[in-house]
């Protein structure tokens, strides 16, 4: 590929169109028949990481490296069978959005997750109360 023409993987694609643009704090890469998420995701102060709708079986420990992460959307990756231990790492996610997944049970330590607010699996949703303070 040539530096002027424009790249022919949508994940490239996205790269591009985010990075270069302006700093990323919402990135959608959704649909993109993902395996693995790409490296430079990482190196960045996300709020809301959309992954709906790829081919994802677990997340890699760096997830618990976006420490600003409030939303995870991990719809529609029907091989991840268990919700990954990295999320475990995330203390303001607030959503998290399993439909779709091969997870039947949730571990424990979600409700542990501070800011953890919401949780949709199949349909069915959990709430957490709000707290009077």
């Amino acid at each position: 590929m040539s530096k002027g023409s424009p790249p022919s993987n949508p994940l490239e694609k996205a790269r591009r169109r985010y990075l270069d643009s302006h700093p990323l704090f919402h990135a959608d890469l959704s649909g993109l028949a993902l395996a693995n998420l790409p490296d430079w995701l990482f190196d960045r102060d996300l709020v809301t990481l959309d992954l709906h709708d790829n081919q994802l079986t677990d997340l890699p420990a760096e997830v618990g490296l976006l420490t600003m992460l409030e939303v995870l959307d991990m719809r529609g990756n029907p091989g991840m069978t268990a919700v990954p231990e990295a999320v475990r790492e995330l203390s303001r996610l607030q959503e998290l959005y399993l439909d779709g997944t091969g997870i039947t049970d949730l571990p424990d330590w979600l409700t542990d997750l501070p800011s953890l607010r919401y949780i949709q699996r199949d349909g069915t949703s959990w709430r957490r109360a709000p707290q009077n303070e």
